[in-house]
């Protein structure tokens, strides 16, 4: 039986804190409850919230409960219950305290000595009928409560209940709709220029077969000059791999219309930049007919006083020249570039190549006799990349050899003898582009640096410069690199001249007064100069230079001194043909019948063209003696002992070609 009744009031606890939520407490035991019930002996006043649920819906679905507990045998079941008081339904009243009335049982006799309950009949027909009337008021008043609070619905009462939980609701809805608004915002990029894909234009969206996507002009650029295959994946691909692809999941940059209007705008500063060249180029011939014009103004007035004065550069003045009536071909180790003419005192050529196959590692020099091109050559390796330029010493003196590597290193080496003996070693910051002899100082070398500087160093101190020409607005490679010498009434103004960035020379002239020991002047040309020669006999320079068009330009200046200073004076320009794909070296030379070519080459016809300095016509064109029909990279001016006194030399990629 002990164990009975302490399962009943288990239950009972369970059944009134299911019922009356927070507002029931537990309870745990039959001593528990009789003595809360007879603590009780008052209504507790306190202030009832609207959204609360209202005690009279308690106290109803308590009776319910009570109810069907009599059915299910619940702890509920055959208790009687007493009336709640009137001021639990008071409609005035808001503050009330029914439990401990619900709770209160009608009579303590109703337990009998054993434990078990006893009800008779009246007593459940007469809490029946109090059950159902409460349940119809309880009823009644939750409609009007919902017709006084109609703004209070479920989900405020949730809302209420709740608030920590809706607020981290409306924080994850406000992260998801600004994640999709980025989303939305997001512009599909390409993966090779990392710049946005337009919606059409030259940079509209394109696939490759194998899915990925990119920019049309940026992949089609990709599969021609660098590799046919994916920038992605590496899978293989080619320019007929490449589809259109029409996307609405991403947000593409700039529009067709806009891509248009850039297009327009940047044929627009193109026809600018062409039209601009052309004026430069028409001041410049302005320049030529002024100079000309002030040459025959002087002639005249020198004819007026009886002085005969023959003009320079006028090939009417000179006998006709037969060239060449001979032709012939050396082959050279291979991987030939350029190369460099020795004085009447050495006879020799050397010229940089690269050993073919895999036996030596390394770029080397090969020399070669001109009594004899053919049997008459030893090469050795001194450079560990590419040789970009080489020059022999101007005086018979110094057998010596300079060239100048990408390894960042300038050698000196006797080649007295076919010697090859190292004379120094010179390290650089940079890789060397280009180097020449100074014409003051038979010790003293340049080098032209990628970092746009020019260092002069000594031979008999080479581990530091002894000076640093340096032009802060210029950064790109020094690749050409000429000592001039100037006659001004007896002295010589000497120095050097550099290609600079935006189309400009520099001569840096020596000067004691400088702290830099020389001071520097710069004068326009018409294009991107990649080469310069000094001829000087005649103290004029050959530019050439780069073109938008098909061809080169090439521009003849006279250097004149003017006091203490170098000015350049405009003679002549005209264009050769080829593109100058790669750097190639033109040169000037004077023909036995005094008059002054031009040598160009042309990589596209395999040539080299010559031109009159005088009035820039062509003259001859000398086809390659090359077997395999390489280019020619560079031309030089030789004499061959015993044979003839003027013949050129042409360097192609195997061998030298030779005119006389």
């Amino acid at each position: 039986m002990d164990a009975y009744l302490d399962r009943d009031n288990n239950h009972a606890a369970l059944d009134s804190y299911a019922v009356f939520g927070s507002d029931a407490e537990e309870i745990d035991s039959d001593e528990s409850r009789q003595s809360t019930f007879s603590s009780v002996s008052t209504p507790t006043v306190r202030s009832v919230d609207p959204s609360e649920e209202a005690p009279y819906e308690r106290y109803t679905a308590y009776s319910l409960a009570a109810t069907d507990g009599s059915a299910r045998g619940s702890p509920f079941s055959g208790r009687s219950f007493s009336s709640p008081p009137s001021s639990v339904f008071d409609e005035g009243s808001n503050q009330v305290d029914w439990l401990p009335h619900l709770l209160s049982p009608t009579s303590n006799d109703q337990m009998s000595a054993n434990g078990d309950e006893t009800v008779d009949a009246s007593s459940d027909e007469d809490n029946d009928e109090q059950r159902r009337m409460w349940h119809r008021l309880g009823e009644e008043q939750k409609m009007k409560r919902k017709l006084e609070f109609p703004e209070c619905s479920s989900s405020a009462k949730r809302s209420c209940d709740e608030p920590s939980s809706s607020k981290e609701g409306q924080e994850e809805a406000a992260e998801a709709k600004k994640e999709e608004e980025e989303e939305q915002s997001r512009i599909a990029a390409c993966s090779v220029c990392l710049e946005d894909i337009d919606e059409g234009g030259e940079h509209r969206l394109v696939a490759l077969k194998c899915g990925h996507p990119f920019g049309e002009s940026c992949v089609k650029k990709w599969l021609q000059t660098v590799k046919q295959s994916c920038p992605l994946c590496n899978r293989r691909a080619k320019s007929t791999d490449i589809r259109v692809v029409f996307l609405d999941c991403f947000r593409l940059g700039s529009s067709y219309e806009l891509a248009e209007a850039k297009r327009e705008v940047l044929d627009l500063r193109t026809a600018t930049a062409q039209q601009r060249s052309i004026m430069r180029e028409m001041e410049l011939q302005l320049g030529s007919l002024k100079a000309e014009n002030k040459t025959l103004s002087d002639r005249l007035r020198a004819l007026e006083k009886g002085i005969q004065v023959r003009t320079p550069y006028s090939a009417e003045a000179y006998p006709k020249f037969t060239f060449p009536s001979e032709s012939s071909f050396t082959r050279l180790s291979g991987h030939c570039k350029y190369m460099a003419v020795g004085g009447e005192s050495l006879d020799l050529v050397a010229v940089s190549m690269k050993p073919s196959g895999g036996l030596f590692d390394g770029y080397g020099v090969e020399m070669c006799s001109l009594y004899d091109l053919k049997s008459s050559r030893r090469a050795k390796i001194i450079h560990r990349q590419e040789i970009k330029d080489l020059g022999f010493h101007p005086s018979p003196v110094y057998p010596w050899l300079l060239t100048a590597s990408f390894d960042n290193t300038a050698r000196i080496t006797d080649v007295n003898h076919f010697n090859f003996s190292n004379v120094q070693t010179i390290q650089a910051e940079s890789k060397v582009w280009s180097c020449c002899w100074s014409k003051s100082n038979q010790t003293n070398f340049f080098l032209g640096l990628a970092s746009g500087a020019i260092n002069e160093y000594d031979t008999r101190m080479p581990s530091e410069p002894v000076h640093v020409l340096r032009n802060q607005a210029n950064r790109c490679p020094v690749v050409s690199l000429r000592a001039f010498e100037v006659s001004n009434l007896g002295s010589k103004i000497t120095g050097i001249l550099s290609p600079q960035a935006r189309c400009s020379i520099r001569i840096y002239k020596e000067d004691s007064q400088d702290e830099t020991g020389y001071t520097a002047r710069d004068f326009p040309v018409s294009g991107h100069c990649f080469s310069l020669f000094f001829d000087k006999q005649s103290s004029s320079v050959l530019v050439s230079s780069r073109q938008r068009s098909s061809t080169v330009l090439n521009e003849i200046w006279k250097l004149t001194a003017q006091g203490n200073e170098i000015t350049p004076t405009f003679r002549k320009n005209f264009r050769s043909g080829g593109s100058a794909s790669v750097i190639s070296r033109p040169i000037v030379c004077r023909t036995p019948a005094d008059e002054a070519w031009a040598c160009c080459l042309d990589d596209r016809g395999k040539s080299i063209q010559i031109y009159s300095c005088a009035d820039g016509g062509l003259r001859h064109i000398l086809e390659t003696r090359d077997p395999q029909h390489e280019q020619m990279t560079q031309v030089a001016k030789i004499r061959l002992p015993g044979r003839s006194q003027f013949a050129l030399l042409g360097l192609s990629l195997y061998g030298l070609s030779i005119y006389h």
